[in-house]
């Protein structure tokens, strides 16, 4: 596959560390000079194209570090949905290129929709939208919404959403939370606030199970920049590579010779594929 043209570029994201030393227009426009050839590079044809050149933040940037559940204990369960929601609404939604824009359009025209349709089975379940304005939407532009109390009937409280949406539920004892990290069909990560020893380690060792990363008194974050990607259950899909799965579910097996037969082991090199030495080795 050839370099595209500007003719079939609609959209150019460039996504960037969250401390970028450059502007992000002249980061932007240093992309697109790596991607087509300089002819193609003129005003009126440069023009069409939208750049959207957004630092990548650990809960704003799609599909890195989106929150899927939050578990609150009972008796703090209002004081946290509380302060959750003014900080929500803190938030300046915007366009990428705007300052202090942290919140800004899907990438998908058709999420809204589907963020829509959970919202609204949450509250039909009992939940309600607790932070004014959310979950309202225009084209790609996404008010966050938390969701608080979300049952397990409802479909947030199951789904792996990757959008602006905030489902909170809550628990009495932490077994009960653990019960929730069991059922569940995804497991990337899971973050821990507490204080006391003894119930935090049961947390981690169960923790350790059924997600790739537990962080202690720390949001869940963007992981690939430092750490590899990993997942469990059905987020595991796709992490292991097709060479690795072979070697892990393969059966070996082996050829065993006496010493004093070294020179027809040898010789069968040149004739058993089985016996030949791996290629660039010597025989």
């Amino acid at each position: 596959m050839g370099r595209p043209t500007l003719e079939e570029v609609d959209t150019l994201a460039v996504l960037l560390p969250d401390r970028t030393a450059r502007p992000l227009p002249q980061v932007a426009a240093e992309e697109v000079e790596s991607l087509f050839a300089p002819r193609e590079i003129d005003p009126p044809r440069l023009s069409r194209v939208q750049f959207q050149a957004q630092p990548i933040q650990d809960l704003s940037d799609p599909g890195f570090g989106l929150l899927a559940r939050l578990l609150v204990q009972r008796p703090v369960a209002d004081a946290v949905v509380e302060r959750l929601a003014a900080a929500i609404s803190a938030l300046r939604i915007g366009m990428p290129w705007e300052d202090g824009v942290v919140i800004t359009p899907l990438p998908d025209p058709e999420k809204p929709a589907f963020l829509e349709g959970l919202v609204r089975d949450a509250v039909a379940h009992g939940a309600a939208v607790v932070n004014p304005g959310g979950g309202a939407w225009k084209a790609t532009l996404y008010v966050p919404a938390l969701v608080h109390p979300v049952p397990p009937e409802a479909l947030l409280y199951h789904e792996e959403q990757f959008g602006p949406v905030v489902p909170v539920s809550v628990f009495d004892h932490a077994d009960e939370a653990l019960d929730v990290a069991d059922r569940s069909e995804v497991g990337q990560q899971a973050s821990i606030f507490g204080r006391d020893p003894a119930v935090i380690g049961h947390l981690v060792d169960h923790l350790a199970s059924m997600v790739c990363r537990v962080n202690l008194d720390t949001q869940c974050r963007r992981g690939p920049d430092v750490f590899p990607f990993t997942g469990r259950k059905d987020s595991a899909v796709g992490t292991l590579s097709v060479h690795d799965a072979l070697r892990t579910f393969s059966i070996r097996s082996l050829v065993a010779v006496p010493e004093k037969e070294r020179a027809l082991l040898q010789s069968l090199g040149a004739r058993s594929k089985f016996l030949a030495p791996p290629p660039g080795e010597p025989d």
